[in-house]
């Protein structure tokens, strides 16, 4: 007897689903199981499945009843059917494989097939724009262009066959002077470039300039009325990220350029804009403030963030209290802490500082590499600071 979700029985009950979901939705015809299929098979994007699925729920206003059989029958057909990224397999058939349980079986002919942009082509602008999604809740969206774009490039970035050497002879991708030519909305794509013109080539002004550039379109799309500080565009917004990722990398060549002075209100303009603050930008902020002296902006910002666990911010705003004499606020916060940050404590009173090793884009919590990278940012402060780590040592016994 055969699993349900295997086989034909399994391919015709799924198949039956989607076109019972597809009518209720009122959108056979319009969107068919086919083009499911389709935008499956050419998935790129890791969060296309959620792109799918809110896409589906869009075209019709539904009940929560609805939309979690919609979740769930398109999360299985997801499973269930091909991928090209997977060379001609479903996650389904990857797993049989990787336990053991293989059927393997041809997948005939393969037509052309059309990808989401094409299915849902109705549902993106003509030109990249900024909508309102709530009550001082703004959100960018994109072209199919760029958003194929997009993906296209994530791939790239990804691929094990990339080759620095080759990069720009993909017809599809610009290299060279061509970026100058980019569109300044594929905010990615400068990112990207912006990071190897300075890290690869020490091209500061070049970087800054494509940056700044970029920014400045972006800005543009903003209305008359946001307010930074009132406004917000939510990371939560996947089509928000980049933009974001494009203000973070900009805060940052211009801290390592120019100082954290000239940081500062960058760091302060992604925080007020994503108060979340998915990308950790107040720990650089944090650190800025420390190198600025402005003490208590750091406090404050700590008040922001309660029950954060980031060393910059926690050992920042015990640092900040020893420095300004608030003692007893200090003591207070090093017992709270004690908890998660004893590593971070042996690490500031060492006599010497061994850098461990590191992977990058990787920290370990409460690891020597978290410790050893915090004393890299707020080191030098506590050994000048007079006082602080013998204050420490006796607080801790």
């Amino acid at each position: 007897m055969k699993k349900k979700g295997t086989g034909r029985t399994g391919a015709q009950a799924i198949e039956s689903r989607l076109i019972k979901v597809l009518s209720r939705l009122k959108v056979p015809g319009k969107v068919t199981v086919q083009d499911i299929k389709d935008i499956i098979w050419n998935e790129r994007d890791p969060h296309l499945s959620s792109r799918l699925i809110f896409a589906l729920l869009e075209e019709s206003n539904v009940a929560d009843k609805d939309s979690h059989e919609v979740t769930d029958v398109i999360m299985e057909a997801w499973n269930f059917y091909p991928h090209e990224s997977l060379n001609g397999l479903s996650p389904n058939e990857m797993m049989e494989r990787a336990t053991g349980n293989v059927n393997d079986k041809s997948k005939g002919e393969l037509s052309e097939r059309r990808d989401f942009y094409d299915v849902f082509a109705e549902q993106f602008p003509k030109e990249t724009k900024v909508v309102n999604v709530g009550e001082h809740k703004w959100q960018f969206e994109f072209p199919t262009a760029i958003q194929r774009l997009r993906g296209m490039w994530e791939d790239l970035n990804e691929s094990d066959d990339f080759d620095d050497e080759e990069e720009g002879e993909d017809d599809n991708f610009p290299g060279g002077d061509e970026f100058d030519g980019m569109s300044p909305y594929f905010f990615d794509g400068v990112v990207d470039f912006a990071r190897e013109l300075f890290e690869e080539n020490g091209e500061y002004k070049k970087a800054r300039v494509l940056l700044e550039r970029s920014i400045a379109a972006g800005r543009m799309l903003l209305p008359p009325s946001f307010a930074v500080g009132k406004d917000r565009l939510p990371w939560g917004y996947l089509d928000n990220r980049p933009y974001l990722r494009l203000l973070a990398e900009y805060a940052q060549l211009v801290e390592s350029m120019d100082g954290p002075s000239r940081a500062v209100p960058l760091y302060e303009e992604l925080i007020a804009l994503n108060p979340n603050d998915n990308q950790g930008i107040r720990s650089l902020l944090a650190t800025a403030y420390i190198k600025t002296n402005q003490l208590e902006k750091l406090c404050e910002l700590t008040k922001g963030y309660p029950d954060d666990l980031m060393p910059e911010l926690m050992m920042g705003n015990i640092l900040v209290l020893i420095k300004l004499d608030r003692l007893d606020e200090a003591k207070v916060a090093i017992k709270e802490n004690a908890k998660h940050c004893k590593h971070l404590y042996k690490e500031i009173l060492k006599t010497e500082h061994t850098q461990p090793e590191l992977t990058e884009g990787r920290v370990t919590v409460g690891g020597d590499d978290e410790a050893w990278l915090y004393w890299d940012a707020q080191g030098t402060y506590w050994m000048s600071t007079p006082g602080a780590r013998e204050f420490l040592r006796k607080v801790i016994g």
